[in-house]
């Protein structure tokens, strides 16, 4: 959703656009071509941007709401899955499945500033597959799902360090985080499960059974 709720925006995979969905008039309000395979979706929290993960072409594309145009491009890692701004806007962080790396963009620049790899002690670097991105409502923590490392990284976002890595359940593919940043949901999509971490103690307090292979998790505020 673009950032005042009147917008919804859409990746086709298939057709390598993006399409912008007017909510009230239930019509599409435009379609911009971006790169092949768009997985993820990120709107910017001032209004101006939507970014496409396209996945084939290892890049983000920048998607001017108001003009309607893709107008800037950024390189990232291999099969970049998903993209999230933080709270301030000054920063896109976008995960990549394949190269196993976290990448943060300078927003003002749309190039890259700094990058993480993540290294799970007992389980081997090809299986360290990040997906997921969130951040605490404060804006000081991130959490990375880490795919079939079967782990989450709790990252400190001032510093950039990882602080913990949270064993959870099988494939952990997307998570969302609660309204008062206590506790993070990691959608186990082999294991068929919700892990419920304690973002403070880093630690898994519940596990909640699920239908088959859950993908993704969204919170009510």
């Amino acid at each position: 959703l673009s950032a005042d709720g009147r917008t919804l925006f859409a990746s086709n995979e298939r057709d390598a656009q993006v399409t912008a969905i007017d909510i009230a008039g239930r019509r599409v309000a435009f379609q911009v071509v971006v790169g092949v395979e768009p997985e993820g979706m990120a709107t910017s929290p001032d209004g101006k941007w939507v970014v496409a993960t396209s996945e084939t072409d290892n890049r983000l594309h920048w998607i001017d709401i108001a003009t309607a145009k893709m107008t800037d491009e950024t390189e990232v890692g291999i099969r970049p899955r998903h993209a999230e701004f933080t709270a301030d806007g000054r920063e896109l962080w976008a995960t990549a499945e394949i190269g196993g790396t976290l990448h943060i963009i300078d927003v003002a620049t749309r190039r890259q500033v700094a990058q993480m790899g993540f290294a799970v002690p007992g389980v081997a670097a090809e299986r360290v597959l990040p997906v997921g991105v969130r951040f605490t409502p404060d804006g000081t923590t991130a959490l990375v799902a880490l795919g079939r490392a079967n782990h989450v990284a709790i990252i400190d976002v001032a510093s950039r360090q990882v602080k913990a890595l949270v064993p959870v359940g099988a494939r952990v593919w997307h998570l969302a985080i609660s309204a008062d940043g206590r506790r993070a949901y990691a959608a186990n999509g082999l294991s068929d499960n919700l892990s419920v971490i304690d973002i403070a103690t880093a630690r898994v307090v519940a596990t909640v059974p699920l239908a088959r292979a859950p993908w993704g998790v969204a919170v009510g505020r």
